[in-house]
């Protein structure tokens, strides 16, 4: 009988250090005013850590694993190795683990396997809130929020 890891993190934050003025922007945010508790590298990765087995534990021990999608992260060997980990357990996605946050168009660079997931798009700015809020009710498994323009 196999011991399952307790959930340690709401989100595993998996990012190019290219956007990580906006990723600690997102995690302060998400940590601070939203009570989630986010995984993230910069400031969870001990010092002499292996850095696989201290990334797959940690994915390990998140609800969730959001992808900042650019065209950085998605040439990124170390965010690749970090989908793999996060979609292995589940391949099919009925768990919905790994949630895309469109941050920067990717043009043709978006692998099928990220494009073919729905996803949380950060591309405006304007947005910010109301994007923080559609994630902090997918990674709480709430319902999603309804809009109703007018």
């Amino acid at each position: 009988m196999s011991e399952e890891t307790p959930i340690k993190y709401h989100l595993f934050i998996s990012y190019s250090r290219k956007q990580g003025d906006w990723v600690r922007k997102l995690v302060t945010d998400l940590e601070t005013k939203r009570g989630l508790v986010c995984f993230l590298d910069e400031w969870d990765l001990r010092p002499g850590a292996e850095l696989r087995a201290a990334i797959r534990d940690a994915i390990v021990a998140s609800r969730r694993v959001g992808i900042v999608i650019s065209p950085d992260s998605m040439a990124s060997q170390y965010v690749g190795l970090e989908k793999a980990m996060a979609t292995l357990p589940d391949p099919a996605g009925r768990k919905r683990t790994l949630i895309p946050l469109y941050r920067v168009d990717c043009g043709s660079s978006l692998p099928r396997d990220i494009g073919i997931l729905n996803y949380i798009d950060f591309r405006d700015d304007q947005r910010y809130e109301e994007k923080v809020e559609d994630l902090v009710l997918e990674v709480c498994d709430l319902p999603p929020k309804r809009r109703y323009d007018g």
